[in-house]
């Protein structure tokens, strides 16, 4: 059985970069290292709908991603009262060139009873995701999606460019060819 070779990616966002791939603009991208402290950027970005993290690059012709991708995401708090949440989901997926998504895997987390995030609080979830030799084209490009079911008050993804503390952190199983 050959092991998968794994890559790092931090998720942040960048005010003054937009990515356009398959008619969608992405400021939200995937890096291998953090980009200079003195870039503008948004350091969280409410929990209303799914955030989306575009890896820009083409990595190669073709490949497969096949192991299980792990790491952890930061939730922040930055109201005056308490919030909860239920469960949360992490999604690896490709964009063909044309727009088209296709999800390649996903993990979801409920829990019995809510999670509370106290007012001005952080709280980091884990990310275990299991993909199954999963091919990517040489024209799509690797997209992560989190989603958090917010039962009340407000809930932000913290993804700050700040290398002292890494809010999204995943690594990514590629398998090996040869």
């Amino acid at each position: 059985m050959e092991s998968a070779q794994y890559q790092t990616y931090y998720g942040i966002h960048l005010n003054d970069h937009t990515e356009i791939w398959g008619g969608n603009n992405y400021n939200k991208i995937l890096v291998k290292s953090y980009p200079d402290e003195n870039l503008s950027t948004t350091g969280s970005t409410d929990l209303t709908d799914p955030v989306d993290f575009l890896y820009p690059p083409l990595i190669q012709n073709a490949y497969s991603l096949d192991g299980v991708a792990e790491g952890h995401i930061t939730l922040y708090n930055h109201t005056g009262s308490s919030a909860t949440f239920s469960d949360y989901t992490v999604s690896i997926k490709k964009v063909a060139e044309d727009g088209t998504v296709t999800d390649l895997a996903s993990h979801t987390e409920s829990f019995a009873t809510s999670r509370t995030v106290t007012a001005s609080n952080y709280y980091t979830l884990p990310i275990f995701v299991n993909i199954s030799k999963q091919k990517v084209k040489a024209m799509e490009k690797l997209l992560l999606r989190i989603s958090v079911t917010v039962d009340s008050g407000t809930l932000s993804l913290s993804h700050e460019n700040d290398s002292s503390t890494s809010d999204i952190k995943i690594k990514i199983p590629y398998a090996r060819t040869g």
